[in-house]
């Protein structure tokens, strides 16, 4: 027989066996995580993004990748289910982890790869959780948010000349924004754009996806990566490719929006000092154009500002443009470091010389993410990542059809993106870019009937 205890209310008692009770709490301890879930998940990407991307922070990455896995592991009771081969690529990553530490002893380089896989591992199962309970929009904009916050701080750093939110690298200032660094801002900011894009797909008449798509496009223009420019036409490319042709509507106007800004910030780019008058100009304008004039006579002030403005574009271009052609085709020491990373590599190919011993009389990292593990972590730590990917891509090849078509496109054009651009720089490194890319691979592989709709 069980021992009851007493329940008051409305005025009269009642007694619940203690299993009841149990049950109870576990089923209002699982409501309160329910609950703080989608807030948990907007913290993460808020602490990633605007901590530096958590490259400097890498505890509190590390601490909050765990929390947010372990909040999500217990509201999904069947994690695995339908997605056994991320689960198995998760853990083949942490076994190559764990491999490399043991054979080159370098626990004290594990910390940064540990808080990125952790972050990955915690935004896909906590994105697939909300997914499930059909909050697919929330997360979308909760991404497109983030990116457009990066962005205007990144624009307002380069149009001010305000370190760490600009930066003064190879004769031009960038936008960098809480970043600090403009290249890993860049790779944010690619892959927040899909999110604007799927936002703006959904509901064109939306004004605030389409200041959204114009404040992330901005802002990546502003940063002048050359690697998240590549990486965005490989992007564009895929969706062509995979018929989702439909993910550009809308978005003519805030790319045009974007580019009249960015002819604004041109002065501040190649000036020595700051020219914040013109840029805060020429974003007034990109904002006018990207939410339509209505009247007739509103586009031919538009025309008319698109002309002065490209007119003082040209005109900085040609008084600066040997500068800005210095800097972005300028030869760099990549390719030096390439032959270091393989060079290092080489010599212990079998284990590497262990995690965060790569470095050269310049810098720590190889700007190849792909030869820096195999530096690092030899042949070993590189199979992993090659069957992790292998793993991650056959789960959202598979799941294609079952899958928003124009969200999975979206989806599978921001990881190839972010693949292709860790070719040319350190982004692993960086904790809130495997989030998004943890997050847009849940929303490829969660079929489309479980999600709340982005209509098509």
């Amino acid at each position: 027989m069980h021992r009851a205890i007493g329940v008051r209310g409305a005025g009269y008692g009642r007694r619940l066996p203690t299993g009841a009770r149990v049950a109870l709490l576990r089923s209002s301890g699982r409501d309160a995580l329910d609950l703080a879930l989608a807030p948990g998940l907007v913290l993460a990407i808020g602490y990633a993004a605007f901590a530096k991307g958590g490259f400097y922070g890498l505890e509190g990455a590390a601490v909050g990748g765990l929390a947010l896995l372990v909040a999500a592991c217990g509201l999904t009771r069947d994690v695995a289910r339908g997605a056994v081969p991320p689960l198995v690529a998760f853990l083949l990553l942490g076994a190559g982890l764990a491999t490399s530490v043991a054979a080159t002893d370098s626990l004290s380089g594990a910390l940064g790869p540990a808080s990125s896989l952790a972050a990955m591992a915690g935004g896909f199962i906590a994105t697939r959780a909300l997914l499930r309970r059909g909050e697919r929009t929330t997360v979308l904009w909760t991404v497109a948010a983030a990116g457009g916050a990066v962005a205007m701080l990144g624009v307002v750093g380069l149009s001010f000349h305000l370190e760490p939110w600009g930066m003064f690298a190879t004769w031009i200032w960038r936008a960098a924004s809480t970043f600090s660094y403009a290249n890993a801002a860049a790779a944010f900011l690619v892959l927040c754009l899909p999110a604007a894009m799927a936002l703006v797909s959904a509901d064109p008449d939306d004004p605030r996806a389409h200041l959204l798509a114009f404040a992330i496009v901005l802002g990546a223009m502003a940063t002048l990566s050359r690697g998240a420019m590549a990486a965005s036409a490989l992007g564009g490319a895929v969706l062509l490719v995979s018929g989702a042709r439909q993910a550009f509507r809308g978005l003519a106007r805030p790319v045009l929006g974007a580019a009249v800004a960015m002819a604004g910030l041109l002065p501040s780019v190649l000036g020595e000092a700051a020219h914040p008058i013109p840029a805060l100009l020429a974003v007034a304008l990109g904002v006018g154009i990207t939410l339509g004039p209505a009247t007739r006579w509103r586009r031919s002030l538009a025309v008319g500002a698109v002309l002065l403005v490209s007119a003082a574009a040209v005109g900085a271009l040609v008084v600066k443009g040997p500068t800005l052609v210095r800097s972005r085709a300028g030869d760099e020491p990549r390719s030096a470091l390439w032959s270091a990373a393989l060079e290092a590599g080489s010599a212990r190919p079998a284990f590497g010389v262990g995690l965060g011993r790569f470095r050269t009389d310049a810098t720590l990292f190889a700007h190849n993410e792909y030869l820096q593990v195999f530096a690092e972590a030899g042949v070993t730590g590189l199979a992993a990542i090659a069957g992790a990917i292998v793993l991650f891509g056959s789960w959202v090849w598979a799941r294609r059809r079952d899958s928003d078509r124009v969200l999975w496109a979206l989806a599978a054009a921001a990881a190839i993106a972010f693949l292709a651009h860790s070719a040319v720089d350190f982004l692993w490194r960086f904790p809130a870019l495997l989030l998004l890319v943890s997050i847009w691979l849940a929303l490829a592989g969660e079929p489309a009937a479980r999600t709340e709709g982005v209509e098509r």
